[in-house]
């Protein structure tokens, strides 16, 4: 027997195997409401791993076995449809799905700059807070002493009571200080030799807002 017929004679045999399994193909025709075919629409065989995409021509073939199957049709763009199919009743055949157009909603990405993941408030408000508890333990005898332990602070001074808040490198006018929402209405910001007047030993807390947010209270 030459390797033709052998070859010939193998795939009868699994012809005749996927016959008894009552295996069949199921070919689903995917298009939009003008009938026009919707290339690379998903159909997927729910709760079986099993998934073919649309051609050209929105044509997807799933082979089956037999039994009753459900199939999630699904687009970028279209409201997904549901099937059912009986095999081997329905084997061989073609299913004609229409997908209705539906707005997109997509969902937001946030990029940041941390190793985790944070909320997109934590990121553009980056804010310590110093209630009445921490001002205690950090009480000093100006303000800019006072925060000198905070993450990002360190002190210009030029003596215990000219001393300004040094805030990610920025000192001067670059820092705005806010009593009651209300600017301090010293020299602090213009000249190295003042200090800032609000006093920490009538402060109930303390808030030291870095990033983006700082531009809610001042250029």
């Amino acid at each position: 027997m030459s390797l033709r017929w052998l070859a010939a004679a193998a795939c009868l045999v699994l012809a005749r195997a996927a016959v008894s399994q009552g295996a069949g193909d199921i070919s689903v025709r995917v298009t939009n409401a003008d009938a026009a075919p919707i290339r690379g629409a998903r159909v997927e065989v729910v709760g079986v791993d099993l998934v073919a995409s649309a051609g050209a021509d929105g044509r997807a073939v799933l082979r089956l076995a037999t039994g009753q199957h459900r199939l999630l049709v699904t687009a970028l763009g279209y409201v997904p449809a549901e099937l059912h199919v009986e095999l081997p009743r329905q084997a061989n055949g073609t299913l004609a799905v229409v997908l209705q157009r539906t707005a997109l909603s997509l969902v937001g990405v946030t990029v940041t700059a941390s190793p985790t993941a944070r909320a997109l408030g934590e990121v553009a408000a980056p804010v310590s807070t110093m209630d009445a508890r921490a001002l205690e333990r950090s009480l000093a005898s100006s303000l800019a002493a006072t925060l000198s332990r905070q993450a990002g602070v360190t002190v210009r001074s030029q003596g215990p009571a000219a001393s300004m808040p040094i805030i990610r490198g920025l000192t001067g006018d670059r820092i705005v200080v806010l009593q009651d929402g209300q600017r301090a209405a010293d020299l602090a910001a213009t000249a190295s030799d003042h200090g800032i007047t609000v006093d920490p030993l009538a402060a109930r807390g303390i808030e030291v807002v870095r990033g983006p947010a700082a531009l809610l209270y001042g250029s």
